[in-house]
């Protein structure tokens, strides 16, 4: 599914590089409702297509919580 972030954050600027989504400035009420009249089938698509071929682990960060549980396992 194609991300909805807010400008100016993280995780926007992470979506918006990667081109898995886009990234809204405030109010955000006004800038995503002009977005959804605007945006194309096909420009949803294409994004949604590109987030459905990353790897599940560009989403959910399960590699770097395996790797902090190694760390934490080899100090006690």
């Amino acid at each position: 599914m194609p991300l909805i972030t807010a400008a100016g954050t993280e995780t926007g600027a992470w979506a918006t590089d990667r081109q898995l989504g886009w990234a809204f400035a405030e109010p955000l009420e006004e800038s995503l409702a002009i977005f959804f009249s605007s945006v194309t089938p096909a420009e949803w698509s294409t994004i949604k297509q590109r987030c459905e071929g990353m790897p599940r682990d560009e989403f959910t960060g399960e590699a770097d919580v395996a790797a902090l549980a190694e760390i934490l396992k080899s100090l006690s």
